[in-house]
């Protein structure tokens, strides 16, 4: 589709390289891997919401919102 004439697009390359070693990534997908195998499954993505609602209040907090956030964003 053609884009309107008063439309302006940059693309900028600021060479800023986005590093895992150094963020918190890791952790968080540590902490995805107890809930799934939890509820019995190889990824938090085969978890139904309502799967996960019935047995949520069972695992921790921090797992928890890990869990719900991963389920959440797949429905």
């Amino acid at each position: 589709m053609p884009q309107p004439p008063d439309i302006t697009v940059v693309v900028l390359d600021t060479a800023t390289r986005r590093g895992l070693v150094d963020s918190a990534y890791n952790e968080h997908r540590e902490q995805c891997k107890i809930p799934a195998r939890f509820f019995g499954v190889p990824a938090l993505r085969d978890v139904s919401q309502a799967e996960f609602d019935a047995k949520a209040e069972t695992i921790g907090p921090v797992v928890f919102r890990r869990a719900r956030h991963v389920i959440r964003e797949n429905i």
